[in-house]
């Protein structure tokens, strides 16, 4: 038979494209667009084997917004690398033209993620508990000089930022970005952790000790939950388990635990920075960012050049604080602009068009609240699982037991 020809192929296409949005090590010296030429190329010899027709449907105007925003700033771009962000987007549009067999696809990524972070988890247990000696250096020249760390294979070890020693990252550059994947992951697969590989992506969720990630994760088995029906008593359930888990955690050993010091802590509100965690951004960020909304360049942002530019300016060796740097969506508005934002915003609305109304839109809510603190809204780890979650809730499917399953 024809059909499902090199799905398996596909499969790892999309596998690999998605966790390449967290920055796995070994894609860390690998050209963009080498691996966008070769995603896409398998995925539309995948498409004509098979027989699949290319359909604009929502999708795929969603997915042609979220292209075509990447114009409305002030980055330059040569031709090559706009048909490699071209390139980007079409594995992700024959998997929205290949709804059949979105299911069986979901459940292997899932399965194959919680495979690879098993011997990831031994390992970070066995570091905690025992330590490594050094390994082999590997560097992400991409990044600031402070991604400097040992290769354990399933395993990476900052050597700089010492409190990354405690948190899992498994192959992947932070603790951030896998975690974010993780909850993202997770709310499609419903929170369903009859199914062992959803218990091993939250084990592996626990262990990042990622603030966003815990928030995340928190915020979308209450969506969950409260869409299972009788809403007031799942809602004093699920008061009463956040309830627990805040009051053992300002509770045991007067505070000073893991969960209290890195997550409770902060979420405290201070009155010169708001809620405590806040620091995903640097004084200088602040004061361009103030500096840009004033002057109305911020609708198109400076582009990367200028934020390059300033930095540069900066003494050699300069503190986080003298330079522009962070994550969150100051740091997004001024390379790119607010206009680019809205432009994405209205791709994935347009994605979630035809899908159950309350889940995509409480998954939408879900991607505001991470761009607020990490605005990588283009990343494949950030729109591959919401493309799946749409997918998977359809308007059609409402009424239906839409809980993910197991592919034999």
């Amino acid at each position: 038979m024809k059909k499902n020809k090199l799905l398996w192929l596909f499969e790892l296409v999309i596998f690999l494209d998605m966790i390449n949005g967290a920055y796995p090590w070994f894609f860390w010296n690998v050209k963009a667009s080498y691996l966008n030429l070769l995603f896409a190329v398998i995925s539309i010899l995948y498409l004509k084997i098979n027989g699949i027709k290319l359909q604009m449907s929502n999708y795929g105007v969603g997915l042609l917004l979220l292209f075509a925003s990447t114009f409305f700033n002030v980055n330059s771009a040569s031709v090559s690398e706009r048909i490699s962000q071209l390139l980007f987007f079409v594995p992700i549009w024959v998997l929205t033209c290949d709804v059949r067999n979105s299911q069986r696809i979901f459940t292997m990524m899932a399965k194959w993620l919680s495979i690879l972070l098993v011997p990831s988890i031994i390992l970070h247990l066995l570091f905690l508990a025992i330590g490594f000696p050094p390994s082999v250096i590997i560097i992400n020249e991409n990044v600031p000089d402070n991604y400097v760390y040992f290769n354990y294979f399933f395993l990476i070890k900052n050597i700089v930022m010492e409190d990354y020693q405690i948190r899992f990252c498994s192959i992947f550059l932070e603790p951030g970005y896998i975690g974010t994947l993780l909850s993202f992951l997770l709310y499609v697969g419903k929170f369903d952790f009859k199914k062992r590989y959803n218990l091993i992506l939250l084990v592996a969720l626990v262990l990042t000790i990622s603030l966003a990630g815990f928030v995340i994760s928190a915020m979308g088995w209450v969506f969950i939950k409260l869409q299972e029906g009788k809403p007031i008593k799942r809602l004093f359930y699920i008061l009463a388990v956040l309830g627990c888990i805040y009051w053992g955690g300002i509770s045991y050993n007067g505070g000073r635990n893991v969960l209290n010091e890195n997550i409770l802590s902060r979420l405290q509100y201070d009155e010169d920075k708001g809620i405590s965690g806040n620091n995903r951004t640097s004084h200088l960020a602040d004061a361009y960012f103030e500096q840009y909304t004033n002057n109305g360049q911020i609708l198109f942002g400076v582009g990367n050049q200028t934020i390059r530019k300033i930095n540069g300016g900066s003494a050699k060796g300069a503190s986080f604080n003298d330079q522009i740097r962070g994550a969150g969506y100051k740091i997004f508005f001024m390379q790119n602009g607010i206009v680019q934002a809205l432009i994405i915003l209205i791709g994935y609305m347009y994605i979630m068009k035809k899908s159950n109304r309350i889940y995509s839109v409480c998954f939408l809510l879900l991607i505001i609240i991470t761009f607020i603190q990490a605005s990588y809204p283009l990343s494949s780890s950030w729109l591959i699982p919401f493309v799946f979650g749409c997918l998977l809730n359809k308007k059609k499917y409402e009424n239906r037991n839409t809980n993910i399953s197991s592919c034999s």
